[in-house]
């Protein structure tokens, strides 16, 4: 049964591309990108503009506006956890040379929205921006931590990853509930070890996760496991 209303994912897409395009993007460079018509996506822009949600520049190129301020301002204290869990990261970086990234979820998507690497061999995996399917490696367990089994599977099965096995992400969420974190040893047959952990708001609810990766057997996992820990807690 689908539940969902395709007019309104075609306008949510719509609005995660020009979060993408800061200096605008045309209709047409919209409409061809999304695989939408110029008239449906015209209908959408206008639309959206009428909330002010996206307004049109003296160019002629569409972006997000302001009137999505309110809606981003139900997430201050989100995105003010986000503002620590950076700082910390940055830190933890340059104190003992490891790599962090952290990541956000889009759907049936992770995105790295920010990424620390130390001077050397070590780098995280993907730029900021990158996408990869959400159910991936460490990341996907800590930002899917509060699914059910039976949501994990539809949203493995939806999400088409190759990189990760349904019984490694059930494994791993299983760790994070018990211990806060979980780990993947020797990710893609490389010599380095991905640690990650949800980052939760006040009420709770995992909105991020932070992943820490190492040489394998650099640190101890009880070192590793704190540190990770404490950026993750940052407020």
């Amino acid at each position: 049964m689908n539940n969902t209303i395709p007019s309104v994912q075609a306008a949510i897409r719509v609005l995660e591309f020009l979060a993408t395009h800061a200096d605008g993007a045309a209709q047409s460079l919209v409409a061809r990108e999304l695989g939408t018509s110029s008239s449906t996506t015209y209908r959408i822009l206008q639309t959206l503009a009428g909330h002010g949600w996206t307004r049109k520049l003296s160019g002629g190129l569409w972006c997000l506006s302001d009137g999505l301020l309110p809606v981003l301002l139900s997430y201050k204290e989100e995105l003010s956890t986000l503002d620590g869990v950076r700082l910390r990261m940055q830190d933890a970086v340059v104190r003992h040379g490891i790599a962090m990234k952290l990541s956000i979820r889009r759907g049936l998507e992770q995105i790295v929205a920010a990424r620390f690497d130390p001077e050397g061999p070590i780098q995280t995996t993907g730029h900021e921006g990158a996408v990869y399917p959400i159910s991936e490696g460490s990341p996907g367990a800590a930002l899917l931590a509060d699914e059910s089994e039976e949501g994990l599977r539809r949203i493995f099965d939806a999400a088409r990853t190759s990189q990760t096995d349904f019984d490694y992400l059930v494994k791993s969420v299983v760790t994070i509930r018990r211990s806060g974190w979980c780990v993947r040893r020797r990710i893609a047959g490389w010599p380095i070890d991905g640690y990650s952990a949800p980052v939760r708001n006040r009420a709770g609810a995992v909105f991020a996760a932070v992943t820490l990766l190492q040489p394998s057997g650099r640190f101890a996992d009880r070192t590793v496991v704190k540190l990770l820990k404490d950026v993750a807690m940052a407020s």
